[in-house]
């Protein structure tokens, strides 16, 4: 510093000295600021906005004998948790919640399909998604749907992901079709 108060190359006119040290001072906290946006955007703490979004596709199974009930409630949420209600419309029938990442392709076999057992009709309705995760519902005395709960995680790399489900009804019945299957639905996790 010369006794003047600057630096040396700065030549002081009047008050442009304190004017342009102001101006460097606001330039260095922008600099600072944008530096931060950046790390921030470049660690992925900045997630795009996306809804959540549940939605209902294809066309339910109404056979004679068991049909299975779908009704989701509420919407993938990061950090909430969603329900999908299941049941049958015959009370002790096996029925499984499926999920899957896929409406398209299921192994070998590409969707929708319908599914065939030896000695059995062919599935009432196709199935629609692929089966990765498999939930069984609790048998009911009664046709009263089930809540299976879907924990949907905190975690912000989710968001945008699509997941598929169905509901399957099994009977032990061969004149009727082994496999019941329900609408689908596609959700999308957001946050």
């Amino acid at each position: 510093m010369n006794v003047n108060g600057t630096n040396g190359l700065e030549r002081p006119v009047g008050g442009l000295v304190v004017a342009a040290s102001r101006i460097g001072r606001r330039l260095r906290r922008w600099a600072a600021g944008a530096a931060l946006l950046g790390a921030v955007l470049l660690n992925g703490a900045v997630v795009n906005a996306q809804s959540a979004s549940y939605t209902v596709f294809g066309s339910p199974c109404v056979p004679f004998l068991a049909f299975p009930y779908f009704i989701p409630q509420g919407v993938p949420k990061l950090g909430s948790t969603m329900q999908v209600r299941v049941a049958s419309s015959t009370p002790q029938t096996l029925s499984f919640m499926v999920t899957g990442g896929s409406r398209t392709q299921w192994g070998g076999l590409t969707l929708p399909t319908q599914l065939a057992v030896p000695g059995f009709q062919p599935s009432c309705g196709l199935l629609l998604t692929s089966i990765d995760l498999v939930i069984r519902a609790p048998t009911r005395p009664s046709v009263e749907p089930v809540a299976i709960p879907f924990v949907i995680p905190n975690d912000t790399t989710l968001v945008g992901l699509s997941y598929y489900q169905q509901c399957m009804v099994f009977s032990s019945d061969p004149l009727s079709s082994f496999v019941s299957l329900s609408v689908a639905g596609h959700a999308v996790i957001g946050n």
